[in-house]
């Protein structure tokens, strides 16, 4: 991925400039230096180059071990980095162990912090990675009542959690329960008009995945005209367009979000996977759907690489 910034003009690619600063900074195992490297790879791995991450991050677990301690925030923080790596290269049931443990070592040093969360939260993301979508749900469920009952419902980091659930009920097409937790539980704590919005984008959605997508398209254009600038109700409205089977309205609301990069780099992959197989041009899909598998981001067997193949096997 080339990310262009201009300097007079030469474009600066910032894939190969954090592989230079690694490169640099090994073997250097200050406390200042150890943060900055591992900071360079999980940069790597944001862009999706999990691949060049992980032997960056694996050379920093004896100078970090050594430097702030096996229990540290900082070492703890490497770990799920790690398991993050094998998550991003397709091997989510390798990194869900590691996850669990490190959760584990959390809990116990740190209790109720936001980092003891965010493990959590990645432990839930792999189990989706992997399709092992019966343990997401219970590990989903199991971090929101560890939230409620030491955050308190209304605690910014609750909603988080519950807004995550929304989307680990839907992976086991548990729908209905997904809108009942957002009634209930969600928007009752919401204050701010665009906390608001957000909510009802996601009910929008949600909606349109029980098969009501044609009615639910004015509100999300609407709702996405009102936040230009957020992708994530221009998200909500793609999918929801692709569900109404509205195509040529879905393509340029797609091919702009990936022109963004919004959502990370495994969306932008789930992004391409759904252009892949609804852009009219054959060469385009093609090409979008190559790119979903050379990612190599999801295992074999996944829904995103069984659709990528089928679209490769009809115009690759």
């Amino acid at each position: 991925m080339v990310l262009v910034k201009l300097f007079g003009s030469v474009p600066y690619d910032e894939v190969s400039a954090l592989r230079t600063a690694l490169a640099r900074s090994d073997g250097r195992d200050g406390s200042r230096d150890l943060r900055e490297r591992l900071g360079l790879a999980v940069r790597l791995g944001e862009l999706g180059h999990w691949r060049d991450a992980e032997p960056a991050l694996r050379s920093l677990v004896p100078p970090m071990t050594r430097e702030f301690g096996p229990r540290s925030k900082e070492t703890l923080g490497l770990w799920v980095y790690l398991a993050l790596s094998w998550s991003g290269q397709g091997r989510p049931d390798e990194a869900v162990p590691l996850l669990a443990e490190t959760e584990g070592v959390y809990e116990d040093v740190w209790g109720a912090e936001a980092a003891t969360i965010w493990c959590r939260r990645m432990l839930v993301e792999c189990l989706g990675v992997a399709q092992r979508v019966d343990e997401q749900v219970a590990a989903s469920a199991s971090l929101v009542r560890y939230c409620a009952a030491e955050l308190g419902d209304a605690d910014p980091l609750t909603r988080e959690v519950r807004f995550g659930d929304l989307i680990a009920l839907c992976d086991a097409d548990r729908q209905d329960e997904a809108l009942r937790e957002l009634a209930e539980k969600i928007v009752p704590f919401l204050k701010k008009p665009f906390d608001l919005d957000w909510a009802e984008a996601a009910r929008l959605e949600i909606v349109a995945e029980l098969g009501a997508a044609a009615a639910s398209v004015p509100a999300l254009r609407a709702l996405a005209a009102r936040h230009p600038r957020h992708g994530f109700f221009r998200q909500c409205l793609a999918d929801t367009l692709v569900f109404a089977d509205d195509h040529a309205s879905a393509v340029p609301v797609l091919t702009d979000l990936i022109t963004q990069s919004w959502g990370g780099w495994r969306q932008v992959l789930r992004n391409r996977g759904t252009l892949a197989q609804i852009h009219p041009d054959p060469e385009v899909a093609a090409f979008h759907a190559r790119a979903v598998l050379d990612a190599v981001a999801w295992p074999v067997g996944h829904p995103e690489v069984v659709a990528a193949q089928e679209v490769l096997n009809r115009w690759g």
